[in-house]
Parts: structure tokens; C-alpha cells; sequence
């Protein structure tokens, strides 16, 4: 309701309504669904949420809101409350090394997920630092450039077209003609280069000048096919830069993506529903 009013003020500040109507909008009936009420804070409340939203897709707002449900979830709340204080933490260090010119912005804000590799089960979720004063999930619902957390997936391309670990890339300065006018010039963060160095070495100092040169070598449309086969969903540009992270990706893709690697080169989906049963405890749901 204090929402309500909020964007009903807005909108006879910007003139798009009259007094009138705000007042009239304000004093209509607001079906609305009780807040849960927990003793101290709700656990693991972004990723609550998160579950509330795929039920609700799955199964609509009328079962979820006054079936009965019993849900079970893959969480492991050891887990959760280690990764919501490491969260805090992390931010809180990043924030005490901001000058003054950056600490009066927009607070900081981070997330973190946890997979089991073996079965993709979430054990853990964060969204934020404050869920009570953001629900926006960064941990599924953020889009953002990886960086260099994409280069391992530009690498297991070329592994799995035949590469080797010892096979050799130039580490030299490189230009790439975008256009008739412009061309783009990759450094390594050193802005130091070391000749032919190994794919392994590549990787392990992750330089990027050689990514770039092997994303040229098996192409950027196999790197993101590959991609693909890792269970990333995003859009991906077939470019050169895709080498270096510029597309943008949710950390829950990446997280799955990585878990591949730990499994042995099986890709499992990330699990966070692991039964649902209604009030009569009928199976509704059962993860495979």
C-alpha cells in the first residue's frame, strides 16, 4: 500500500493523473497476501524468493498462495549463513577501501552462489547485501560482463576441438581492424608480453592477448556453441572481445558452467526445487 501511494504521488507530480484520481486509486480495495512471519530475520530470503517465482511459473499464483504446498528445496543452511556473512564481509573490506570521492554512491552490492557439481543441486544463494531493501536477485536476475572468467570456457572450446595444453600462442602486441576507421588493440593487464607461451601458461596468467588469438584461431561462433553446450543461456556476440568477457552473462549460468569442469564434462542444470507435495502430500513435482 505505501508502494501504491508512492507511484500514485509520482504520477500527479509528472502530470499524469489528477488529485483526484490518485485519491480515488488510494481508497480502492488491495487484495494482498500476508508476509510470512518469522522469528529474526527470513532465511535465506533471496533465494526463498527465487523458489516462490519458479513455483508460481510452474504452477500459478492460486495453488502457490492457498494450496498447501510443502516445498523442498536443496538449500544447506550452514552453507547459506557462511555465504551471507562472507558477502557482507567481502563488501564491507571493498567499502573501507573506497576514497570519500566514492563512498557517498550507491551503496555496494554483490551475490553469490554455491552448486553442488555432482548433482547441480543450489546450496547456496545471495542476491545481495540487504534483501529487505532490494529484492532485485543479482545472483540469476544480474547480467553482467564475466571478464576473464570466461576465458577457461574459451580454452575447453579448443580442448575439446583438438588442442592441446602444449600447444603454442603468440603472446606478442596485436591490432584487429573493426571497420574502415577503427581498430582494436587487446593488452595484457601488464601491458608486457612473453613471445609464444603454452596454451597452459596462457591460461594459468590468464593473458589476453593469447585468448584473443585463439578464439581467432577455432572462431567465435564454436566458442559459443560450446558455451551453449555448458548450459549458458545469455546472449552471446560471435566477436573477437568475447575472449576477454564483454559479453554479459548471470552468475548462476557461469557458476553451472564452471561446475562442469568439476564434474568431469558432465553438465548437469542447476536444482533448487527437489520436491513438491499439496496438502493431501500428493506428489506434485519431483526433480529427476
Amino acid at each position: 500500500m505505501a508502494r501504491r501511494k508512492h507511484v500514485l504521488d509520482r504520477l500527479v507530480t509528472t502530470a499524469a493523473i489528477s488529485p483526484a484520481q490518485a485519491e480515488e486509486a488510494k481508497q480502492a480495495p488491495l487484495p494482498a497476501q500476508p508476509t510470512i512471519q518469522h522469528k529474526g530475520p527470513a532465511p535465506a530470503p533471496y533465494f526463498v524468493e527465487y523458489i516462490r517465482q519458479k513455483v508460481e511459473e510452474r504452477f500459478g499464483s492460486s495453488i502457490l498462495y492457498s494450496g498447501g504446498l510443502n516445498i523442498y528445496t536443496s538449500i544447506n543452511t550452514a552453507l547459506q549463513g557462511y555465504a551471507e556473512r562472507s558477502l557482507l564481509a567481502g563488501i564491507e573490506r571493498l567499502e573501507a577501501k573506497l576514497d570519500r570521492k566514492h563512498r557517498g554512491r550507491q551503496p555496494l552490492q554483490a551475490a553469490i552462489v554455491a552448486l553442488d557439481p555432482a548433482t547441480g543441486h543450489i546450496r547456496a544463494m545471495v542476491g545481495g547485501r540487504d534483501f529487505s531493501t532490494s529484492q532485485f536477485n543479482r545472483a540469476w536476475q544480474a547480467l553482467r560482463q564475466p571478464g576473464s572468467a570466461f576465458k577457461p570456457i574459451v580454452y575447453a572450446a579448443a580442448i575439446d576441438r583438438g588442442y592441446s595444453a602444449a600447444d603454442l600462442l603468440s603472446d606478442a602486441p596485436i591490432s584487429v581492424k573493426i571497420d574502415s576507421k577503427k581498430t582494436w588493440s587487446p593488452e595484457n593487464f601488464t601491458r608486457t608480453y612473453q613471445g609464444d607461451v603454452t596454451i597452459r601458461n596462457a591460461l594459468a596468467q590468464s593473458l589476453n592477448v593469447p585468448t584473443v588469438r585463439l578464439l581467432a584461431k577455432i572462431g567465435a561462433g564454436e566458442t559459443v556453441r560450446f558455451a551453449r553446450s555448458l548450459g549458458i543461456r545469455s546472449p552471446l556476440r560471435p566477436v573477437l572481445s568475447l575472449a576477454l568477457g564483454s559479453s554479459d552473462v548471470t552468475l548462476l549460468e557461469l557458476t553451472a558452467a564452471y561446475s562442469v569442469f568439476a564434474n568431469n564434462g558432465v553438465r548437469l542444470d542447476p536444482v533448487a526445487i527437489l520436491l513438491i507435495t499439496d496438502s493431501s502430500v500428493r506428489t506434485l513435482y519431483a526433480s529427476d
